[in-house]
């Protein structure tokens, strides 16, 4: 499975090597994708991401990775995920878009949100709820690059 790691901007380093460490220390194996600023992308074997999300002090939020692409082509890249066999059928779910300091400025996170919700409701028909989402897709822009996955 590949997981999404947002980092904590404290330091440069430490919040991957803590990151690594714990995906040791459970006795899963981790490969480092994609690296951007405060986001981190690993290819790993761990058993519970949930558990291993709770022992990290240095990371915001750990998800289940979907994609990664430019800004301008994140709806396309979203579009072709496997985001319906990941979202349990019949739940709510609602998008949640951050930015990692001044990253991609000329993207509104309200109109990237309600795009993205739209094509996923379309795609297959799940309601969103802003209130109160069983499920939230996570959508981090960094740099040029918006990296999404499953909350």
């Amino acid at each position: 499975m590949r997981l999404v790691f947002l980092l904590s901007g404290e330091h440069p380093e430490l919040p991957k090597a803590e990151a690594l460490a714990a995906l040791q220390a459970e006795g899963a194996t981790g490969r480092v994708l994609e690296e951007f600023d405060q986001v981190l992308v690993v290819e790993t074997d761990v058993a519970d991401p949930v558990l291993l999300a709770s022992r990290l002090g240095m990371s915001h939020e750990v998800w289940t990775h979907l994609c990664t692409a430019r800004v301008e082509e994140l709806l396309e890249a979203v579009g072709s995920t496997d985001v319906v066999d990941l979202l349990p059928h019949g739940k709510t779910f609602a998008v949640r878009v951050r930015r990692v300091k001044r990253s991609s400025p000329q993207v509104s996170r309200e109109e990237l949100s309600k795009e993205v919700a739209d094509l996923i409701r379309r795609e297959v028909g799940f309601r969103v709820d802003l209130e109160r989402p069983e499920r939230e897709v996570g959508i981090v822009l960094t740099g040029e690059v918006g990296v999404v996955g499953i909350k």
